[in-house]
């Protein structure tokens, strides 16, 4: 079995020798497609800086950043990005992310942590993730949930991703 590093070599390799003038490649990082995805509008520095300040607190600061390329099918997609934290317990590798909310707004900040939690599986090659909630107005973190990888949920948010993407260069022509 071959690394993901070694993976992403070859796939490099296989794109330049083969098939790039028929197929887009597009680069985009986790953080750039949940953005698109879940944050249409623009959102306040203050809260980005404010939840960064609770990562670093709990612990939830990794800095490796990991790649994949995916064959969608008309496209490639290089898919970037630096999981919050990855843990190993009890023999087991997790990815961990943590997301920042208020009480009452968790249903929403779940579907999206369980969103990039997958993207990030994707590109880690680790099979299951947590996510964690920290509640700002009760100073509490929260275990949420445990996701295993879904390849058919991570492959649907990039289509989706490449649809809207699809969609606004369109209109950028009218």
């Amino acid at each position: 079995m071959i690394s993901d590093v070694e993976h992403n070599q070859v796939f490099k390799c296989f794109l330049s020798k083969n098939n790039m003038k028929k197929k887009r490649l597009f680069n985009v990082s986790v953080s750039e497609l949940i953005s698109e995805l879940f944050y249409p509008r623009s959102f306040n520095p203050y809260e980005i800086k404010s939840g960064s300040m609770i990562q670093y607190k709990l612990g939830f600061m990794n800095y490796e950043k990991f790649s994949k390329y995916v064959d969608m099918g008309d496209s490639y997609v290089k898919i970037c990005g630096v999981p919050d934290r990855i843990s190993y317990e009890d023999g087991k590798l997790y990815v961990d992310e943590l997301k920042t909310t208020f009480s009452g707004r968790e249903n929403y900040i779940r579907k999206v942590g369980t969103a990039q939690l997958q993207l990030y599986m994707m590109i880690t090659g680790i099979d299951e993730g947590r996510l964690f909630i920290y509640y700002k107005d009760r100073n509490k973190l929260v275990h949420d949930s445990t996701v295993r990888y879904d390849e058919n949920f991570a492959r649907d948010i990039i289509r989706r991703y490449l649809k809207i993407r699809e969609l606004k260069e369109e209109f950028r022509k009218i």
